[in-house]
């Protein structure tokens, strides 16, 4: 039994699911452009870490999200169960759901009434909400018996209104896209000019290199010039070093054969 309760939503987690939501309408709405469904599974897993720390049940970001499509989908059902009761001739006393304030918030939120309030038909039968097309949430948020009667709803004509809904929220992702797409534009040319810079700064950085190499052979060929003139003037000293002491030698040996000479 205790395992059955811990899969339980509280009613806490659903009040802080909707105050999430009400600050991110498109994630609540399931309103994605194509750029921007790559992120849908990320906003979910940031609201599962809010929903988790104050549970039990711990969920996944995906299991939340299914948690809030069988919310969605519940509430739609009493809403037309509402109105086809509303609608309903049969001289019986009516029965209708009564919404929790954070039904009522969610149905604020999505703009459920003006749907459900459209032109379309809305047929009733006995069937129980289990063989309907919508699934339920498998949380059984309540465990009461309110979700156990609504009725099953035909295919809703499309009216004038829910068209033009339907194309505001077109134009609206257009909206969204041509600004994202600016957006990226922008970040383009920018790191277009970006890079221009870095290639020209690149370009002189190797001129100056190229310039300091030039000046360093210079440089080397100077240093390289003035030991071979060094060393030529050492061998000019040494040769005339080499004359002087042969001169002095040959002196010497005159000098002494003169000295034989006299005696």
């Amino acid at each position: 039994m205790s395992c059955k309760m811990n899969k339980i939503t509280t009613q806490q987690q659903f009040a802080k699911m909707m105050e999430l939501l009400e600050a991110n309408p498109n994630l609540a709405r399931a309103y994605h452009s194509g750029l921007h469904k790559v992120n849908t599974k990320e906003e979910w897993a940031k609201i599962a870490i809010e929903l988790n720390s104050i549970g039990p049940p711990m969920r996944q970001g995906t299991e939340w999200m299914k948690v809030w499509a069988d919310f969605k989908c519940n509430l739609k059902k009493k809403l037309l169960h509402n109105k086809a009761e509303c609608r309903a001739t049969g001289g019986g006393p009516h029965k209708q759901f009564v919404l929790t304030t954070v039904e009522e918030a969610a149905s604020s939120l999505l703009q459920l009434d003006s749907i459900v309030n459209s032109d379309g038909e809305i047929g009733v039968s006995n069937t129980p909400l289990k063989s309907s097309y919508c699934p339920m949430d498998t949380t059984k948020e309540n465990e009461s018996s309110e979700y156990i009667s609504t009725p099953r709803i035909r295919k809703k004509v499309e009216t004038k209104a829910d068209k033009t809904e339907k194309t505001a929220l077109l134009e609206n992702q257009l909206k969204v896209q041509t600004e994202l797409y600016s957006q990226v534009k922008d970040s383009l040319q920018n790191v277009e000019r970006y890079n221009r810079k870095i290639f020209k700064i690149k370009e002189e950085e190797l001129k100056i290199y190229k310039a300091a190499e030039k000046r360093e052979e210079e440089k080397f060929l100077l240093y390289k010039k003035e030991l071979k003139s060094k060393e030529d003037f050492r061998n000019k000293l040494l040769k005339a070093r080499t004359e002087e002491i042969e001169i002095k030698k040959r002196r010497i040996e005159l000098d002494e054969w003169k000295s034989g000479i006299r005696e």
